[in-house]
């Protein structure tokens, strides 16, 4: 997969992507060899930039693609956020093409999974799974707007005098 990535990344256009630099400065890593490391993470569902570094330091595959250039964490962010971000779409859309039309992937069945799911662990959920009337049980009831009423009912909770407050 990792000479599959690399070929892909040589064939497509990346014009846009050496226009966000300006020149001039200190020598960075080049912008062609970063991609190619984002492309092969992300095919190896690594996101995080902080395993990114780690893997160009451990793995033979990533060390290969890199040309055994190490770039730090940051450096891999900043090149996702600020050099990538108005050209990301456009070059790994290059990317697919160029796979779909050498035969290394299918694009017959695509899934994109935007899915929003409510989190658990949430102040309100947390009170109500505890049963008992409670005055957090009203609607009206913030936990940062009652922090007194929550905070003496709790005392009195740890004194075993459990009554509501008023």
């Amino acid at each position: 997969m990792v000479r599959v990535v690399n070929k892909a990344v040589e064939q497509i256009d990346v014009n846009a992507l050496l226009a966000q630099y300006k020149g001039g400065g200190t020598s960075s890593y080049h912008p062609k060899m970063l991609l190619k490391v984002l492309v092969y993470a992300y095919a190896r569902r690594i996101y995080s930039s902080r395993r990114i570094a780690e893997a160009l330091r451990e793995n033979i595959h990533f060390m290969w693609i890199s040309w055994e250039n190490c770039p730090d964490f940051r450096t891999i962010n900043d090149f996702r956020g600020k050099r990538m971000k108005a050209v990301i779409g456009d070059v790994f859309s290059q990317v697919m093409e160029y796979l779909a039309a050498g035969g290394q992937v299918k694009l017959e069945n695509y899934f994109l999974d935007g899915t929003k799911i409510e989190a658990d662990a949430s102040c309100m959920r947390m009170k109500e799974d505890r049963g008992a009337e409670k005055p957090w049980s009203k609607p009206a009831y913030n936990c940062r707007s009652e922090p007194k009423a929550s905070l003496s009912w709790g005392s009195a909770c740890m004194d075993g005098q459990a009554t509501q407050p008023v």
